[in-house]
């Protein structure tokens, strides 16, 4: 996530961020995703959106990807049956 800067105006968080996690997990992980649950908040182009994510194992991802705060801040979740990996970049 990322303070709004004037010239992000006509570039969406999805293109602009979320996209470079959803690689990051896949590259981590292996695994392809199954299901797909989206939500967003949109001006013009979006500027937050969250994804939780199902793969045909049962690994659930949440991602976040955002315009509106403050500082940077990336927060990444992998949920296995066993295990869980929380990144933040």
């Amino acid at each position: 996530m990322a303070p709004f800067h004037e010239q992000m105006r006509n570039i969406d968080v999805v293109h602009d961020l979320m996209i470079h996690d959803l690689y990051l997990v896949h590259a981590l992980s292996g695994k392809h995703f199954e299901e797909l649950h989206t939500f967003g908040i949109t001006d013009e182009n979006p500027s937050h959106a969250s994804v939780i994510a199902r793969s045909k194992e049962g690994m659930i991802v949440e991602l976040t990807a955002s315009f509106v705060q403050r500082k940077k801040y990336a927060p990444l979740s992998f949920l296995q049956k066993m295990r869980t990996f929380q990144l933040t970049y």
